[in-house]
């Protein structure tokens, strides 16, 4: 049962560059849209890169 939390982490990487990637390219006007923007980049790109590494970390352990 580990696929689709291998996917979720790639999805949730992808989107977290996505965003961040918008956020730098189109500043928003208000701090509290940047403010949201750059909290959800960076909880994707945590959740992401933690289930990726911990998927990573179990396959070179095996």
């Amino acid at each position: 049962m580990r696929f689709p939390f291998t996917f979720m982490g790639a999805l949730s990487l992808l989107f977290g560059a996505w965003v961040g990637a918008y956020t730098l390219l189109h500043r928003p006007a208000d701090t509290l849209t940047l403010a949201l923007e750059l909290i959800s980049t960076v909880l994707l790109l945590g959740f992401g890169g933690y289930v990726v590494y911990r998927r990573l970390a179990r396959r070179s352990a095996a």
